[in-house]
């Protein structure tokens, strides 16, 4: 006797056999009059004419019969060939051998339909037969299915056929070719019939036991009588065992495997009047009622047809569940189905968003309560940055314990739990309570990087009494953190720290021995004098010819007053490096502003020998302020990083901008209480120049230059975006940048204006030829960086003059031309009008191309003063411009880019453009600074043709950086590097 699995499985395949699978369609036949007509299956399961012509079923296009069953297509196409006439297959046209093809059809399972009303398909009369399914209950409740085969099977369903013969008289004449070899049967599909008759000839039986007896009724018999294959004493105990119409039930549950999945148990409930029978939802179900009904439920998630089955066995994200509870919601409103949910999914709540955070910044940690960041407490993912170095950088002072409250619902979380589920891979965590956080939210995901920031900085101190120590440098990181929490308590230490940092207070400013303070002036004034009482730093990166070093010197002599006022809180000179031609500067502007500073310049290294050691120590200990140079700085750094400083300044501190140099390894080692940087690009190439002089000023506000590199500097610079957005703010605290646009309004118009220049003839042939051999060289992927950058500087000299590549070229350039005509203009405006006397500036980076100048100049009869980076006589050739013995001055662009004051001059020619702007802004504001009382103007000379059009091109991308990384009160600034795509991309 079969089990419960063997009538089920039985009795489901003949279900199955029903259905339709659109990967393996099964084909059919419908007789009308005497024409056999192909039929396939259209998507809404009917049979169609449409794309089932014979032609298309014997076509060689393969899409044509894509998801055709392979052996029905090959019997048809046997059939059409052997027995078509002029396209067309007639009963007529069936010999003997057609007659056997279209058996063929038959038992491969194409349904041949006697007539256009498909109640009755042919069925082969070598069967002898037609099988059915009988039922017979028994007394005891259980049931009886045995497969029959049926000499005949009267009944509204079939046609009336005592013997094979009559069934096809029955037809009419138009069929008296199909006798003795078919007989009319029900409506089944033939491959249904086949599988039927198989099961009569096995004598195949089902017993179902008495407790599974109302599943058969209910879900079974019903369904079989409907597809023909029952007798019909069965139909009518089919009809006295009736239940009614199902319905959908389902139970909303966690997934037994997982977890992170739930599902809905899907049931169909039928009634009888005496009973209830509840069973598993079959999704492939032929059941036309349950169909219906699950069409009717999945509509209302918004499913369509073809979904519907994937809808029923669909496994749903538990993050999904607050739509999937308004989705059941929704279908027990619409009576559909009845859908209940699980105990232990009732109170588990969503989060798309992230936690209720509460910031507390309380307690002063001293440096010896501070934990490092390695300790076994930290979040999980601390151990993926690096440590800092060990003992305390400057910029430090006091170290406040920051404490992060989270709360979630009315679930309160771990803080260290939480943070570490940020640091991991994972979408969605599992509180406790178990409700679900995404992690991925947008607060998540920002706190997580707030938090890897802390991480890289060593500020996390899970077992040090704090969730993290904090000091006033990392104001801009606490203000981020202080964007997203929900509620915050600061201890007033900590908020009298920032109000000082944010609002400085009113201080005096030193009096000036002459002239007056700007109001901006005083402002930078204030805003160091802030940072320095703190311990801190910063960058003042106010435009060139605004005051840096005016401000600064006021900042000493700020402190000295100070010292005055209270000699308890003596701490030495302020140690100040510059570049060598500023020595001359400082001593100059501080005995012009501040003579009562007590300057010690060191002008040659210090030596080695003890003696000396005492005598320069000597001189730091009564001086206010030290001057000397990077080199010498280097040179003497055992000497200086023994001395006390209060504090440093790095003048021009792009001096410094790479972190891998002795110099910058030497000046880190030195120790004060704050640190300054003064420059006018505090980027110039990198935003790694940015971490260079933060390093020295305020290190402990950047992380270490590996993650700096890795999470700020790249990023920043080619995803002008979060990053850089980040960067900005961090630094914004401790860089001052005013623009003389917005402060200096006093200061007359900067016209600046393009002169394009066409190449003399001999010129272009020039240009030409390396042009060609330049793009040669750039095409090869394997060409070293070198190459190209030497091929684009040939190509940068022929756009000057030929002569910079072949001295014994005749003719001098272009631009040559150009300067003496518009230099000897100048000269004679002047010598018409002696109140108007114009002062021109020349900048070229070529030392050659000057000396071409120069040579032409002296043919003219034009004075001129001249500096390059080899120029021993500065200062002598910046008097005789300043004073006006000459009225062109010759610079090239490295020695003039900073450290001059050139206010006389009111034109300013730049020969060859360069692609970092700043370079050029730099040798522009030598002479639009303060002082300066004409307008200035200023022309770029620009070949037509040449890659200078191009520089100029890449110079607009890297002005559409400006803004990016560096914030001051007003203005930003940034400046990319010159990757080798940009190289290449200059050749065209």
């Amino acid at each position: 006797m079969a089990d419960e699995m063997d009538w089920r499985a039985g009795l489901g395949s003949l279900l199955n056999a029903s259905e339709v699978d659109f990967t393996n369609q099964p084909l059919a036949i419908q007789i009308d009059g005497e024409t056999l007509i192909p039929l396939r299956l259209a998507l809404s399961g009917e049979w169609t004419e449409k794309r089932a012509t014979w032609r298309d079923l014997t076509s060689r296009w393969a899409s044509v019969t894509k998801g055709l069953n392979a052996t029905q297509l090959v019997a048809m196409r046997h059939l059409f060939e052997h027995s078509a006439h002029a396209q067309l297959v007639k009963l007529s046209h069936l010999d003997a051998t057609g007659l056997d093809l279209l058996e063929k059809c038959v038992t491969s399972g194409v349904t041949v339909y006697s007539d256009t009303t498909r109640t009755t398909v042919l069925c082969p009369t070598a069967r002898g037969s037609q099988a059915v399914l009988v039922i017979t209950p028994h007394e005891d409740g259980s049931v009886t299915v045995a497969a029959r085969a049926e000499n005949s099977v009267p009944g509204t369903h079939h046609e009336a056929a005592d013997t094979a013969d009559a069934g096809c008289q029955s037809l009419g004449t138009r069929l008296q070719v199909l006798r003795g070899r078919f007989v009319a049967c029900t409506g089944i599909k033939a491959g249904v019939n086949e599988e039927l008759h198989a099961l009569a000839v096995a004598q195949a039986r089902w017993e179902i036991p008495a407790a599974q007896a109302n599943d058969f009724w209910a879900n079974y018999a019903k369904h079989l009588g409907e597809l023909g294959m029952l007798s019909p004493d069965s139909m009518n105990l089919v009809q006295e065992h009736a239940f009614g119409t199902p319905q959908l039930c389902g139970l909303l549950r966690l997934h037994e495997m997982n977890p992170q999945l739930v599902e809905i148990r899907w049931t169909v409930r039928r009634r009888s009047a005496t009973d209830t029978v509840e069973v598993p939802l079959d999704p492939n179900t032929a059941d036309s009622e349950i169909q219906k009904a699950m069409h009717s439920v999945g509509s209302l998630g918004g499913w369509n047809a073809s979904e519907i089955q994937t809808f029923f066995t669909k496994k749903f994200p538990i993050f999904e569940l607050d739509r999937i509870r308004e989705l059941i919601a929704t279908i027990n409103a619409s009576q559909r189905a009845e859908v209940d949910i699980s105990p232990e999914l009732q109170h588990i709540q969503i989060f798309s968003d992230g936690p209720a955070l509460d910031l507390r910044i309380d307690q002063v940690i001293s440096p010896g309560q501070v934990t490092s960041q390695s300790d076994e407490d930290a979040p999980d993912f601390a151990a993926d940055f690096e440590e800092l170095p060990e003992g305390e950088p400057r910029g430090w002072g006091l170290r406040y314990g920051l404490d992060l409250g989270l709360r979630l619902g009315h679930e309160d979380l771990d803080t260290k739990e939480f943070l570490a589920a940020l640091g991991r891979v994972e979408r969605w965590w599992q509180t406790p309570e178990g409700n679900w956080v995404d992690l991925y939210a947008t607060k998540n995901q920002q706190l997580k990087r707030l938090i890897r920031e802390f991480t890289d900085l060593g500020l996390n101190d899970f077992s040090g009494g704090a969730d993290f120590s904090v000091g006033i440098s990392n104001f801009g990181l606490v203000s981020a953190l202080d964007a997203l929490a929900t509620t915050r308590h600061f201890s007033g230490d900590w908020e009298h720290a920032v109000n000082k940092l944010v609002d400085p207070p009113e201080v005096s400013t030193p009096a000036l021995a002459q002239g007056t303070w700007r109001g901006y002036q005083e402002d930078g004034f204030r805003w160091m004098m802030a940072r320095a009482t703190a311990g801190l730093g910063g960058i003042l990166a106010d435009d060139m010819g605004l005051g840096k070093t005016m401000q600064m010197l006021a900042v000493i002599a700020g402190q000295k007053r100070q010292l005055i006022d209270n000699p308890a809180t003596a701490a030495g000179a302020v140690f100040v490096v510059v570049p060598a031609s500023l020595m001359g500067t400082w001593e100059e502007q501080t005995s012009r502003w501040f003579p009562d500073l007590h300057l010690y310049a060191q002008k040659t290294s210090v030596g080695k020998v003890a003696a000396d050691w005492e005598r320069v120590a000597h001189e730091v200990k009564q001086a206010d302020l030290v001057l000397t140079t990077y080199t010498l700085a280097r040179m003497d750094i055992d000497f200086w990083q023994t001395q006390s400083f209060s504090g440093l300044v790095f003048d021009e501190a792009q001096f410094v901008k790479n972190p891998s140099t002795a110099t910058h390894k030497a000046l880190v080692r030195l120790h004060a209480k704050w640190a300054f940087a003064l420059t006018g690009t505090p980027i110039e190439n990198t935003a790694t120049d940015l971490w260079s002089i933060m390093s020295l000023t305020v290190p402990t506000v950047l992380p270490s230059l590996s993650v700096f590199t890795r999470r700020f500097a790249a990023e920043a610079l080619s995803d002008r975006g979060e990053a850089a957005a980040e960067l900005s703010d961090r630094v914004a605290p401790f860089l001052l940048r005013r623009t003389k646009d917005s402060v200096a309004q006093e200061l007359p118009e900067k016209i600046e204006q393009i002169v394009s220049i066409d190449l003399e003839p001999a010129q272009r042939t020039w240009y030409a030829k390396y042009l060609t051999a330049a793009r040669a060289q750039a095409a090869d992927a394997n060409s070293p960086r070198i190459n190209i950058l030497t091929a684009l500087t040939r190509l940068r000299q022929l756009a000057l003059s030929a002569k910079l590549i072949d001295p014994q070229a005749h003719e001098d350039g272009a631009k040559v031309t150009y300067l003496l005509q518009t230099l000897e203009g100048l000269r004679d405006d002047s010598n018409l009008n002696p109140r108007q006397r114009h002062q021109a500036l020349v900048f070229s980076q070529f030392t050659s191309f000057l000396a071409i100048l120069r040579e032409r100049l002296d043919q003219a009869g034009i004075d001129y003063a001249y500096l390059d980076g080899t120029s021993r006589d500065r200062d002598r050739q910046v008097a005789r411009f300043q004073n006006g013995e000459v009225d062109v001055f010759l610079i090239s662009l490295k020695a003039g880019g900073f450290g001059l004051n050139l206010t006389q001059a009111d034109y300013v020619f730049l020969t060859d453009p360069w692609w970092n702007p700043a370079a050029e802004a730099q040798a522009v504001d030598r002479a639009h600074r303060l002082g300066q009382k004409r307008f200035v103007n200023v022309y770029r000379l620009v070949a037509t043709d040449t890659i200078e059009q191009r520089v100029l091109e890449l110079q607009e991308r890297k002005r559409d950086l400006i803004g990016a990384v560096l914030s001051g009160q007003e203005n930003r600034e940034v400046s990319a590097g010159i990757t080798l795509d940009q190289l290449r991309s200059l050749l065209g």
